[in-house]
């Protein structure tokens, strides 16, 4: 485990000790990087370590040697999919753009483009919100979003009120209505509409790489990432180290351009300063990026000692998503999980699972009206 958070930290960084990790138990690291998303980042670390001192000689034991191709192919991979899923969503961008719609980035590219090797950021999935000439609360492009992809031939798929979904040249995307769910809570409701209205500020779009795609201003990304974490975590499949280094490059990059108080202030009215805490430290752990002036002044972003009991406990947490058994899908699988995780809604929200469980099951049942103005 210390072995994959040196390599993650050398590659995403300030790790000044490139030094490759003797006696790492390489099979497991290997196993433990590809299952949390971020293989291709940690053989990122290895490879530098080897551009700084080409002296350095590989380690030459068998358990490096049976996993060392495997890990180089799987880098290989992860860029060969990256680069397909920007040729369809580049393409996917034009034909909205073609039918007067806007497209904005939600995680994928958006953040891709704050690591050092942008392909290898791991992406299973595009999500895009898509605008039209209205303000983003008149959410009319959704619908003619998907009768576009309808009449390209695509098979659009509306099951769930906060997105639809399809496959577009073998991307797979998912098209939100609503930024995030809030069905069954007043306040997220206000939340959703918080976000919205920072995307119709003057210049708060800018284009990605030149395409037609759009990404949205810091604050708002900053806050859509906590609140889509913070979701995973406690009620879906729960975060990995790949959600840890998101946060990490989007702050190493961002971090000055939002007012930091003004975030903080806003997680505390939805109950996701904690949770945002937690992963800030974590960030700066796992990765070694400072996430403010002062840890960078302070030095030692890698310090383990910088860690909370709770910040420790969600670390245990997102280490052993992968020995999760039993996974169980659909709103069976949801309430199953609320009910597992009291303690992350303790330690890390201002809700209990019970009230958390509540609030899904008035929303799906009693709540037909998805108009929030």
């Amino acid at each position: 485990m210390e072995a994959l958070f040196k390599l993650l930290r050398i590659a995403l960084g300030d790790e000044t000790d490139l030094s490759v990790t003797e006696g790492a138990d390489w099979p497991a690291l290997v196993a433990l990087a590809t299952e949390q998303g971020v293989a291709a980042l940690a053989h990122d670390g290895l490879q530098k370590c080897y551009e700084a001192d080409p002296r350095l000689s590989l380690p030459l034991d068998r358990e490096f040697k049976a996993v060392k191709y495997d890990w180089f192919g799987a880098t290989l991979n992860v860029e060969v999919e990256c680069d397909k899923q920007w040729k369809a969503v580049s393409a996917l961008g034009e034909l909205f753009s073609a039918a007067g719609l806007r497209t904005l980035v939600l995680k994928g590219f958006a953040l891709g483009e704050c690591y050092p090797v942008p392909q290898h950021r791991y992406s299973c999935d595009f999500d895009c919100f898509l605008l039209g000439d209205g303000p983003a609360t008149d959410r009319s492009a959704f619908e003619q979003g998907n009768r576009a992809m309808e009449a390209a031939g695509v098979k659009v798929r509306r099951f769930h009120y906060k997105h639809s979904s399809f496959k577009y040249e073998g991307a797979s995307v998912e098209n939100h209505q609503f930024l995030t769910g809030w069905r069954g809570s007043a306040r997220w409701k206000r939340f959703e509409l918080e976000l919205e209205r920072m995307l119709e500020a003057p210049g708060a779009l800018r284009p990605l790489e030149g395409s037609s795609l759009l990404v949205g201003p810091p604050l708002f990304n900053a806050l859509f990432l906590t609140r889509h974490a913070h979701q995973h975590f406690l009620v879906e499949e729960g975060i990995s180290l790949r959600h840890v280094c998101d946060w990490a490059m989007f702050l190493k990059r961002y971090r000055q351009e939002f007012d930091w108080s003004e975030f903080m202030s806003i997680c505390s009215r939805y109950g996701l300063s904690r949770f945002a805490e937690s992963m800030t430290r974590l960030a700066e752990y796992v990765c070694g990026v400072p996430a403010s002036a002062e840890s960078a002044r302070q030095g030692g972003a890698g310090d383990p000692r910088r860690l909370t009991p709770e910040d420790r406990r969600m670390l245990d947490d997102i280490l052993t998503i992968g020995e999760r058994s039993g996974y169980v899908g659909g709103r069976l699988g949801i309430a199953l999980r609320i009910l597992r995780s009291g303690w992350k809604f303790r330690l890390f929200s201002d809700e209990t699972s019970l009230g958390c469980l509540l609030r899904y099951v008035w929303g799906y049942f009693f709540v037909k009206d998805l108009k929030l103005s």
